[in-house]
């Protein structure tokens, strides 16, 4: 301790004032320092005075362009709602998305592929009071796509709904060739008559 005691350090005695620090730089010319906040940008080499924000920079919207008309309709677009976590928001955006692409005029097509239907309920289907949904069409031959339509209150809309049998297919179409194409299979002769197929995964 003793040899460190000859350091230059200047002891302060109580009630006494501290000596006065400069933590800013000196500049060469004239000894003048410089604040962070001082100067053109903030301090931030912007080159630029910011003044308080305007709220209508951020809150004006850019007029949404309008669909060209179509005359005919097809082939579809098919579009996946995939995602690995639940939750978040496959089905509503399958929803809006169809009704608002059919409110442009587009001939939308639905395909509840969960077997919660929540789909199907959304578009006001009982999944538990269906005789037919796109389990049948997978699995029996004499069912078609056609068969278990369920037209909505929007025109150009429409669903394929789904229900908990659905949860089955898995299992059934692992004997079958090429079954992860069967959706594809079934799908494929709708491509003509609609605009957009949404399938809402689960």
């Amino acid at each position: 301790m003793a040899a460190h005691a000859d350091q230059s350090v200047t002891p302060i005695r109580s009630g006494a004032a501290a000596p006065a620090v400069s933590l800013a730089p000196e500049h060469a010319s004239g000894g003048s320092s410089a604040m962070p906040g001082d100067g053109p940008g903030g301090g931030l080499g912007l080159g630029a005075d910011f003044g308080p924000a305007d709220p209508a920079a951020y809150t004006t919207r850019k007029p949404i362009p309008e669909p060209m008309p179509i005359d005919r309709h097809g082939p579809a677009r098919i579009i996946a709602m995939a995602n690995q976590k639940g939750g978040v928001g496959k089905t509503t955006t399958a929803i809006n998305l169809g009704a608002a692409l059919a409110e442009y005029g587009r001939r939308v097509l639905l395909v509840d592929f969960d077997p919660q239907g929540a789909l199907s309920v959304g578009l006001g289907a009982n999944p538990h009071n269906l005789d037919l949904s796109i389990y049948n069409v997978l699995l029996q031959d004499d069912v078609s796509i056609e068969d278990v339509l369920i037209k909505t209150n929007i025109d150009g809309l429409h669903v394929v709904p789904a229900n908990i049998d659905l949860s089955a297919a898995e299992i059934q179409l692992v004997s079958e060739v090429a079954r992860e194409m069967a959706l594809a299979r079934v799908l494929r002769p709708m491509r003509a008559e609609y605009d957009f197929i949404l399938i809402d995964c689960q």
